[in-house]
């Protein structure tokens, strides 16, 4: 029936059908592009999953043993140099430059010991928790993994300090 009362037509019921038929063929394209819309974006999140791990492969057959090298050649330069020497203090500089270039990022030595980037090598004071005192030897990580931990003297402060 329609509005006024009357029959629809066979030509309005073939319309009808007509657009339940599109409406059917619409919601079934809509939903397989849906899944191949899944489809695409699980392929880029495996694509960049074995990115990152083809980069941390290279890192660690190319890049960690050069930064390693470097990083001798830092404290060679360091240990047997006068502390206030501008040429050598600006050569470790140009050096850990380089470092960063290629995501190697140097520990901070302040703050409470971490013991995940911090290497103790002795500790005075009271009984407190343990807060770095003087850097001994830098420490390095590359992409969030520690190349090397920093050496540290600590001293335990009390809790009320």
């Amino acid at each position: 029936m329609t509005v006024d009362g009357a029959d629809p037509s066979v030509s309005e019921q073939a319309g009808l059908a007509d657009i339940g038929l599109r409406l059917d063929q619409l919601t079934d394209l809509f939903r397989r592009r849906l899944a191949e819309d899944r489809v695409k974006a699980a392929a880029f999140e495996e694509l960049r999953a074995e990115i990152k791990f083809a980069r941390a492969g290279l890192s660690n057959m190319v890049v960690r043993p050069l930064a390693l090298g470097i990083i001798g050649v830092i404290d060679r330069i360091e240990s047997n140099s006068e502390p206030d020497d501008g040429f050598i203090g600006s050569l470790v500089e140009e050096l850990l430059d380089v470092l960063s270039t290629v995501g190697v990022v140097q520990i901070e030595a302040v703050g409470v010991v971490d013991p995940r980037l911090h290497a103790v090598q002795s500790v005075s004071g009271g009984s407190g928790h343990l807060v770095v005192e003087q850097l001994i030897r830098r420490g390095f990580t590359i992409e969030n993994a520690v190349l090397r931990p920093a050496h540290v003297t600590a001293i335990r402060l009390e809790p009320s300090e």
